[in-house]
């Protein structure tokens, strides 16, 4: 009975803890936490099974709803895609051994194995509506109607371009010369043909624009760099860039097929190519420095003629009042042609000029300005062109000119060539010599392009369109069809018609040296309605010019502008100017005609003032727009870049409405107002 006690049953259980604790000592793993998940699941062990049972039949069923909707039907899928690609290797071979007839055959296969894994990828549509993965197969429709349209595309140009295989280089019959044609053959043969093939290709034109617009559905920035070696974010942003610059081209390419081997030199001729030296802004972009001319012959380059532009002698009337005041002239020359802010009208000037002066007629100019040279640079990378290796760091020069060494970068060209041409280290005679260093250089630069590997191209394309979109590259055609053709893309640099306000700024630095170099500018626009109801503006433009002055590329800014505003627009005040021009041959100090004088449908106000090195100036003008200028309701502005500008941001203020923009491109924009 002493047993039975409770100090005794306390004793025995303390006992059997005990020996239970020596138990765990020795064996580890029935102790600690399975012990401790034990004893609960002993304590609430009805709730703890049903978690458990929950749980794992949710993990189960989620097993099974990635397995069968997810994993099998991508291996399925998987052997599909891996069929493409032998498809895509024999193609390649096709094209390689310039057999159209294999060529036409692979293409049909390949379109015969994407047709399956686009079958097969469409069982996958229910994962449209999956949060997170849904937006990825979406991506992968919109690239394979891309594909399907692509592979459309491929099959109407076999079938357009069957006929004129063999004088195209592809191989025909048994004794057919096709693949005994030179490269340059090729090339003049394709330049002849594709005028017959206008009618052929109105469905790819079409295809090319529904391709583009597919891929703008696909964000690049949704995946990854690389995969296995593959830049897929690379070639998807190209692709999309390279084909959202082409659309205008795609939308007119009849015109396109019948232009583009007279552009490229079917029957061979000469473009006049002006350099346009930004770092001193002139109306179109920049002075001209020199000139080229270039001949192309069945797509190829047969002569590339550089001269300074002094090699275009004489004079040619009476000099611009505004260009003949300021720089002292009297009579007009080639090298200051380029007055007219609108690059055609600046352009049949210059070809009044060139013609005057006895040379042979040209089929085109060209302008290009010094900023597209240096961002070639930057696609490129720098260039060593001995002998103009000097390395010009210990030199009393501009920052600019001191980086890079001995080499020509996108940071120090200007700079450079300034030092070559303008400083003349090697005592050359004649302006052709010293700027024989722009022939030397562009010679390079097409070298090191033509070497580079491939995926330079579309980065290459991206940037001429650039080029063209920002007026740094700027064509003018003789013809007038062909002329119609680039102007309708928008690169001829024409002062464009526009019913709402308008406003173009043109800078001209007559004898300020190269400070544009360094110059920069903000515009600043305030609208204000007055009692009357009229609608007056007040247009800031701030300038600063940061360089220390050394006489030779930073000096006192001496700037002549113009602005063009809306016609019919009656000037209140201009403050900041020198002198006021409110005619275009008479200035003053104070306003007489508060109208201005019109050209290319614009009223045209000017001024003329300067900055010193190291300060700044702000020009102001303030005038009254014409009655219907801003709309009911609605504001509508349209402000055009000019060449070479150095405008960077832009802001409008109009009824409490502020709106702000980098002056890139040509732009327009639209704003609320109080009725």
């Amino acid at each position: 009975m002493e047993l039975l006690r409770p100090e005794h049953i306390e004793s025995e259980q303390g006992s059997s803890v005990s020996d239970q604790g020596a138990f765990d000592q020795k064996s580890p793993k029935a102790s600690g936490k399975k012990s401790g998940k034990i004893r609960r699941i002993l304590r609430f062990p009805f709730k703890t099974r049903r978690r458990k049972i929950i749980s794992f039949f949710i993990i189960f069923l989620l097993v099974l709803l990635i397995l069968f909707l997810i994993v099998i039907p991508a291996l399925v899928l998987y052997p599909k895609a891996l069929a493409l690609r032998p498809k895509v290797d024999s193609l390649q071979a096709a094209w390689d051994s310039k057999d159209l007839s294999a060529v036409e055959t692979s293409i049909a296969e390949f379109g015969g194995a994407f047709t399956e894994f686009e079958d097969g990828y469409s069982f996958l549509s229910y994962l449209q509506y999956v949060p997170f993965v849904g937006q990825y197969y979406l991506d992968g429709s919109h690239l394979l109607n891309s594909g399907r349209l692509g592979i459309e595309s491929a099959e109407s140009v076999v079938t357009a371009i069957e006929p004129y295989g063999e004088v195209l280089g592809f191989k025909g019959d048994s004794g057919s010369f096709g693949d005994q044609i030179t490269v340059e053959q090729q090339l003049a043969n394709l330049l002849d043909t594709l005028p017959n093939l206008t009618d052929d290709l109105d469905e790819v034109w079409e295809n090319l624009i529904n391709i583009q617009s597919e891929l703008s559905n696909v964000d690049p920035a949704r995946y990854p760099q690389e995969v296995r070696g593959m830049r897929v974010r690379f070639w998807l942003e190209e692709a999309q860039s390279v084909l959202t610059e082409l659309e205008p081209i795609f939308a007119d390419g009849q015109n396109f097929i019948k232009l583009v081997p007279k552009f490229l030199g079917s029957k061979e001729r000469t473009y006049l190519v002006l350099f346009q030296n930004d770092a001193e802004i002139r109306s179109t972009g920049g002075f001209i420095t020199a000139i080229s001319l270039l001949t192309l012959k069945d797509g190829r380059v047969i002569r590339n003629e550089v001269h300074d532009v002094t090699y275009v002698a004489g004079t040619f009337g009476k000099t611009p009042t505004p260009l003949g005041k300021y720089l002292g002239l009297s009579n007009w020359s080639f090298r200051d042609g380029n007055y007219s802010p609108d690059f055609p009208t600046a352009a049949k000037q210059l070809l009044s000029m060139w013609k005057k002066a006895g040379f042979s007629s040209v089929s085109g100019i060209i302008a290009i300005n010094t900023e597209a040279a240096s961002r070639l640079l930057e696609l490129t990378g720098p260039i060593n062109l001995p002998p103009y290796t000097v390395d010009l760091t210990g030199y009393a020069l501009p920052d600019s000119c001191k980086v890079g060494g001995r080499d020509f970068t996108s940071e120090n060209l200007v700079c450079r060539l300034e030092y070559y041409v303008e400083k003349n280290p090697f005592e050359v005679e004649t302006a052709d010599d010293r700027k024989a260093v722009l022939k030397h250089l562009s010679d390079a630069a097409i070298q090191k392009i033509t070497t580079s590997s491939g995926e330079i191209w579309p980065k290459l394309i991206d940037l001429v369109f650039e080029f063209l979109e920002e007026k740094n590259l700027m064509a003018y055609m003789v013809q007038s069809d062909e002329q119609a053709f680039v102007k309708n893309l928008g690169y001829t640099g024409e002062m464009r018609e526009f019913e709402g306000d308008y406003l173009h700024i043109s800078d001209n630095n007559f004898g300020g040296r190269k400070t544009d170099m360094f110059m920069t500018q903000q515009v600043e626009q305030t609208l204000k309605k007055l009692e009357n109801g009229t609608w007056r503006k007040t247009v800031s433009i701030k300038y600063y010019n940061p360089q220390k002055y050394d006489n030779w590329v930073s000096a006192v800014y001496r700037d002549f502008v113009r602005l063009y505003v809306p016609k019919g627009s009656k000037l209140v005040s201009i403050n900041g100017a020198n002198e006021i021009w409110d005619r275009p041959d008479r200035s003053s100090k104070k306003i007489q005609n508060p109208v201005g004088w019109s050209e290319f449908g614009k009223t045209v106000f000017g001024a003329f003032f300067n900055v010193e090195p190291q300060k700044e100036r702000t020009l102001i003008f303030s005038y009254d727009l014409p009655e219907g200028t801003v709309g009911a309701g609605e504001y509508e502005f349209l402000m055009q870049k000019q060449s070479g500008t150095n405008i960077g941001l832009v802001e409008i203020k109009i009824d409490g409405n502020i709106e702000s923009f980098d002056l890139t491109t040509d732009t327009e924009i639209t704003l609320p107002v109080d009725e």
